[in-house]
């Protein structure tokens, strides 16, 4: 039995994974709420601290989520490259 930090909360555990079991729940409710959230959209020049922001999730969860396989091949930069304010989408209609 090999014993673990959870890397949500710090408790140590027992269980698979790389969190315990309160906090595997917790996980599935943000991971839920992040899908909701890619479902309805997002604008180009999305950053991960925007999706973070608009799912209710921490940065840290966020990162820890997008590395499982069902979010391959999803990138969000972590900070926006919008500089001066032009918005990349009006600048895309021209």
């Amino acid at each position: 039995m090999e014993i673990k930090k959870c890397l949500r909360c710090g408790s140590l555990h027992t269980t698979e994974g790389d969190v315990c079991r309160e906090c595997a729940i917790k996980d599935n409710a943000e991971v839920i709420k992040l899908k909701g959230v890619l479902s309805e959209g997002f604008e180009i020049g999305t950053t991960k601290q925007d999706l973070a922001i608009k799912a209710g999730i921490t940065a840290k969860n966020l990162n820890r989520y997008l590395q499982a396989e069902e979010f391959s091949g999803i990138y969000f930069p972590e900070t926006s490259s919008n500089i001066g304010g032009i918005n990349e989408k009006k600048a895309e209609l021209k």
